[in-house]
């Protein structure tokens, strides 16, 4: 069996991470390409090796380095399509040399003989490398379910809306958008919000989505038991726990520099102080990571 193993980005020692696959099979032989190892070997064990955390993903070789051409390309799709159980597939290429050759061409080949192709509402994935050698084009095919291309993770239901009053600071709607992005959680601006403070926040943030909705209002929003959060209010983190348990909630946070209006604290039905330190309490960011972390545990 011949393995394709996608590393993450992050920091990591490569001959740790090959001694560790080593063990995970018999007669195991690693090559490493650029950010991904090819691994041959018998009886590997690609559960164990998925759930390394230094491993991003891990695509099963149909056909290693094969001349290109259409007839070869669609002899191997139709033997990955099988291999896939006939089910609605998606088409990821990577070209690695500049010549005359096109994913759509690709497609084009692949699909002549798979007919089950889905953009959207596909189950398996193929990855077709191609790339050019001495003059001659080479092409290896690679298989996966869409599970273990993805590798999700089912979101935890937070059954909040986050809002920030009259953010003056891009960095503070940035953090904001960080947590709520992660978290999956609604977030709101209220007050004399200047509209394009939301696409400065998004271009200040790495990998949040323009689409990602944020609303603005000029009030709090109704229909929410609405919580507060102030370094001078009387009730603390205990008061929160009992209270968090059951409802729709909107937490509400103050900016960096004013914290909290006097028209925003009226309205709340509670006042949470998170801490015993008044004078350098947690920033809004913070002090909404740690309210998500209470909620989650208490779940």
């Amino acid at each position: 069996m011949q393995l394709l193993v996608f590393l993450r980005r992050f920091e990591l020692e490569l001959d740790l991470v090959v001694k560790k696959i080593s063990k995970l099979g018999t007669n195991v032989e690693i090559e490493k390409e650029d950010s991904l190892l090819v691994i041959n070997g018998d009886n590997l064990d690609t559960k164990k090796i998925i759930e390394l955390i230094e491993v991003e993903r891990v695509l099963e070789v149909v056909s290693p380095w094969t001349s290109l051409n259409s007839y070869t390309l669609r002899e191997e799709g139709a033997k990955a399509f099988d291999k896939l159980g006939n089910k609605k597939y998606k088409i990821f290429v990577r070209i690695n040399s500049v010549f005359d050759i096109s994913s759509k061409s690709i497609y084009k080949q692949i699909n002549s003989v798979a007919a089950g192709y889905s953009e959207e509402n596909y189950e398996g994935v193929m990855y077709i490398e191609v790339i050019k050698k001495y003059g001659k084009k080479y092409f290896r095919l690679s298989i996966c379910y869409r599970q273990e291309w993805e590798r999700e993770v089912a979101a935890f239901n937070y059954p909040f809306l986050i809002v920030l009053e009259n953010p003056t600071l891009v960095s503070e709607v940035s953090d904001f958008l960080r947590i709520c992005w992660v978290f999956k959680v609604s977030l709101m601006l209220v007050g004399n919000v200047d509209p394009s403070i939301i696409d400065k926040a998004k271009a200040e943030t790495k990998n949040i989505p323009r689409e990602f909705e944020v609303k603005i209002n000029k009030s709090l929003p109704k229909d929410y038991t609405k919580i507060g959060f102030s370094k001078h209010a009387g009730l603390g983190e205990e008061e929160l726990i009992k209270n968090i348990k059951k409802g729709n909630y909107a937490l509400i946070f103050g900016n960096e520099k004013f914290g909290l209006s006097q028209k925003a604290r009226d309205e709340c039905d509670y006042l949470i102080r998170l801490g015993s330190e008044v004078n350098k309490p947690l920033r809004a960011s913070q002090a909404l990571s740690f309210v998500l972390g209470i909620y989650r545990a208490l779940k």
